[in-house]
């Protein structure tokens, strides 16, 4: 089952209910185009539970998150991404086998990151979306995250209060900040 449309149609905060309260299984693809330059997010759902997001946003990927919290250096995680192709292995697992990270520590980066991508989803006023019901892939339960869809909601909406106290959200400064 796929459903699919424009957030400025069916808000991100009712689709997640949706998804949450329907206990779907599946991807939530959010895609948000300027001129040539895609933005573009998934979020994981088990069990209307979100376990795991990933976006194509520069500091919103792992290893620049890792580096950015100086939990890695570039090199020690271009050398575990190197491995990890090399042994068909998942760089994280590489991570974890060398001794860089536990895989406690990993859960905690996991979920904060996940958090900031999907808070930094919630700024956009428009794009399209795309749900997908299907089992989600192994290694994104291997990373054990669960997050409360209404707690998210809830505090992605008081962060862009926030923000709207300041002014209106300029969607230029968002896209200087995406690319």
């Amino acid at each position: 089952m796929a459903i699919s449309g424009d957030i400025d149609t069916m808000p991100l905060a009712d689709l997640f209910q949706w998804v949450e309260m329907n206990r779907k299984t599946g991807c939530l693809e959010v895609k948000w185009q300027h001129e040539w330059n895609i933005m573009e997010k998934r979020i994981y759902f088990q069990n209307g539970v979100i376990v795991f997001a990933s976006s194509n946003k520069q500091e919103e990927r792992l290893g620049d998150f890792l580096i950015s919290k100086k939990l890695t250096s570039k090199e020690e995680f271009e050398k575990c991404l190197k491995e990890g192709k090399e042994k068909n292995k998942l760089m994280t697992d590489v991570m974890q086998a060398n001794h860089i990270i536990s895989k406690e520590q990993l859960t905690k980066i996991l979920t904060e990151l996940a958090e900031n991508i999907i808070y930094d989803l919630f700024r956009w006023e428009t794009g399209t979306f795309s749900f997908t019901t299907h089992p989600v892939p192994e290694p994104i339960l291997q990373a054990e995250i669960q997050l409360n869809g209404q707690g998210i909601i809830m505090e992605a909406l008081r962060r862009l209060d926030e923000e709207r106290k300041d002014g209106p959200i300029d969607e230029v400064e968002i896209l200087d900040e995406i690319f």
